[in-house]
C-alpha cells in the first residue's frame, strides 16, 4: 500500500510540474508607448494567452509577467499569433483582455476564447462590436436548436457590402470561416488595392507536435515455462525500431505520448533430469515484433535532458520453431507464444540535444509479460535519434 501511495503522489507531482513548464518562443512585446522589445514569450493555450503574457528579454533573464492593459500587446514571430490589449463589454460589464488579432483590414477581426468564444469586429471608427454563439440546445422534440443570432449581427455590420451581407447565413462560428469572410469584405471594398494582413497561423497544427525516433540496440530476454521444471531461458538479440512522440507544448511541454514498434528475436535452450533420471531438453527460436504505447516525461531545459516513462507493451512472435526431447527422442511441442502477449514496461534514460529540434536518445527499458503457461521479461538498451 505504501508503494502505491508513493507512486500516486509521484505521478501527481510529475504532472503538476509538467503543467508549470514554460514554452518560450521568439517574440516581442509592445509597450504602452508603442516601443517594441524583442525577446522570448511563453506560448501557452489560447485561454492563458488572453489573460497574461510571460516575457523574458533573454533565455537566462528573469521572467516578466504582464496583464492586459500593462502593455499594448505581444506577438510570436514564427507562430504568427498576435495579441493586443482591448477593453470589451461582456454581460454588460467592461473587461480588459489580450484579444487575438486575426486580420487587419478595412474591418479588423479579433478573437477572445471565453465561454463559447467571442469574435470582435472593429471598423474604421475604432468601435468594437462582438458576436458570440450559445451552445446548441436539445428541444422537447429531441431536435437541435442552434443559436444563429450572430449571423444577423454580421449581416448588419457588413451591410455596406450587400452581396456579402446576404451571405452571412453560411458563415460558421469558427476562426477559419470568420477570417475568410472578413478578407472577402476587404478585397471587395478596398479601392486602393492594398491587401489585408492575416496574423492567424496554422494554430491547430502547431498545438500538437510530432517527433519521430529511429533506434537500434540490444535486448536481454528471459523466458520461463511456468508449469514445468525447466529453468529460465536467457537470450540476447539485436533490436531495431521506430517511434512517434506526440506532445502539446502549449499545454504540457514535458509530457509525451509515445508509440513505437520494434523488430528483434528471442530464443532459448533449457534442460533438466527428473526423479526417474529421464533427460528433458527444450529449445525454441522466433522472430519478435513489439508494439508499445505510454507516457514519458522529459526535462525540457539544457542539452542533457533526463527522461522517465511507463506504459503498455505487446509482443507477437513469428516463424516460431520449438522442440521438446525426452532422452533424445522428439516429443510433443509445448505451447509457447502462440498468440500476442501484453504486459507493462518502464523506461529511464536521457535525450542529448544536437540542434534545435534534434536529439540523440538513450533509453534503458524493462518489460514483463505473462500468457497462460509462459512468463517473459526483457531488458532493452536503445540508442537512437529523434527529429
Amino acid at each position: 500500500m505504501g508503494k502505491q501511495i508513493f507512486s500516486i503522489l509521484f505521478f501527481v507531482l510529475l504532472v503538476s510540474h509538467s503543467f508549470s513548464q514554460s514554452n518560450y518562443k521568439d517574440g516581442y512585446i509592445i509597450t504602452l508607448d508603442q516601443d517594441t522589445i524583442t525577446g522570448l514569450v511563453d506560448f501557452r493555450t489560447d485561454q492563458t494567452n488572453a489573460r497574461l503574457c510571460r516575457f523574458k528579454r533573454t533565455e537566462h533573464a528573469a521572467e516578466e509577467i504582464y496583464h492586459p492593459g500593462e502593455i499594448a500587446g505581444y506577438r510570436f514571430i514564427r507562430e504568427g499569433k498576435y495579441y493586443v490589449t482591448k477593453q470589451v463589454k461582456i454581460d454588460n460589464e467592461y473587461q480588459t483582455f489580450f484579444l487575438e488579432f486575426l486580420i487587419q483590414g478595412l474591418k479588423n477581426l479579433y478573437y477572445l476564447p471565453l465561454d463559447n468564444g467571442y469574435f470582435y469586429f472593429e471598423g474604421q471608427d475604432g468601435m468594437l462590436v462582438g458576436v458570440t454563439k450559445q451552445p446548441d440546445q436539445i428541444t422537447e422534440n429531441y431536435k437541435v436548436r442552434e443559436d444563429n443570432r450572430y449571423k444577423g449581427v454580421m449581416s448588419y455590420l457588413f451591410q455596406d457590402c450587400l452581396p456579402l451581407s446576404m451571405q452571412t447565413a453560411r458563415v460558421g462560428f469558427d476562426k477559419g470561416s470568420m477570417i475568410v469572410f472578413t478578407k472577402k469584405y476587404h478585397d471587395q471594398m478596398c479601392d486602393t488595392g492594398e491587401e489585408c494582413i492575416i496574423f492567424e497561423n496554422d494554430y491547430k497544427r502547431k498545438f500538437i507536435k510530432f517527433d519521430y525516433t529511429l533506434f537500434a540496440g540490444v535486448e536481454l530476454n528471459d523466458v520461463k515455462l511456468v508449469y514445468t521444471y525447466f529453468p529460465s531461458m536467457l537470450s540476447i538479440s539485436p533490436v531495431i525500431g521506430a517511434g512517434l512522440n506526440i506532445s502539446s507544448p502549449r499545454l504540457i511541454k514535458s509530457l509525451y505520448l509515445n508509440i513505437e514498434t520494434s523488430l528483434s528475436a528471442v530464443s532459448g535452450v533449457s534442460d533438466y533430469i527428473d526423479d526417474y533420471l529421464r533427460y528433458y531438453r527444450y529449445n525454441f527460436n522466433a522472430g519478435k515484433i513489439g508494439f508499445g504505447a505510454g507516457l514519458e516525461y522529459i526535462y525540457n531545459k539544457g542539452r542533457f535532458r533526463p527522461a522517465a516513462g511507463a506504459g503498455i507493451s505487446l509482443h507477437k512472435l513469428f516463424n516460431l520453431t520449438d522442440t521438446l526431447k525426452i532422452n533424445d527422442q522428439v516429443s510433443s511441442h509445448l505451447p509457447l507464444f502462440r498468440t500476442s502477449t501484453t504486459g507493462l514496461k518502464a523506461e529511464l534514460g536521457f535525450d542529448y540535444q544536437t540542434s534545435k529540434n534534434q536529439f540523440v536518445i538513450v533509453r534503458l527499458a524493462f518489460s514483463a509479460h505473462r500468457k497462460t503457461s509462459v512468463e517473459s521479461s526483457n531488458i532493452r538498451l536503445k540508442l537512437g535519434y529523434k527529429f
